[in-house]
């Protein structure tokens, strides 16, 4: 690709503890860091998605090691944003996770149906993980743009102290 400039690679991103045990069949998050490292040395603008945050034992641990890892593997110039968006779905996929993975433990937090329809934790839940985790990201990385994916505007004054400010 000649414009390697006008181009935005992005890797969805969780903890490795989530990434075993909830994302089968999926590249492991060494694989995606690797990836990540080659295409930002080609030159190509990168960008993460952390989504779905999922709310686990210790969550704040895993998220941090994994940020850590993550940043401190990447040039930060190169990366143009974060997203932070938690667990969300249609009431009808709880059941058909359910039965595909009765193991599954991303269901174990309190969660209500939205405005939009769909299944999400409590707000105070998700604005305290985008809240920690943003801070985090902003201790490591303060240059690195950061926003929340599919979020009220509550949830953004909140966990960011601003609301959405920057077209995509």
């Amino acid at each position: 690709i000649p414009k390697r400039d006008h181009v935005v690679i992005s890797w969805s991103m969780n903890p490795p503890i989530i990434i075993e045990k909830e994302e089968h069949g999926t590249a492991r998050f060494d694989a995606r860091l690797s990836a990540a490292q080659m295409v930002a040395a080609a030159g190509f603008r990168i960008a993460f998605h952390l989504d779905p945050i999922i709310h686990i034992d210790q969550w704040q641990e895993h998220y941090d090691a994994a940020l850590k890892t993550l940043l401190s593997a990447v040039p930060h110039a190169s990366i143009d944003w974060i997203s932070l968006g938690a667990l969300r779905f249609q009431p009808q996929l709880r059941a058909i996770a359910l039965k595909r993975r009765p193991d599954t433990g991303i269901f174990s937090e309190e969660s209500v149906t939205g405005s939009d329809g769909k299944v999400r934790y409590l707000r105070e839940v998700r604005s305290e993980m985008f809240t920690h985790i943003n801070a985090h990201i902003k201790k490591l990385a303060p240059s690195v743009y950061t926003y929340l994916c599919m979020e009220t505007k509550p949830v953004w004054e909140k966990a960011l102290g601003r609301l959405p400010d920057r077209g995509f």
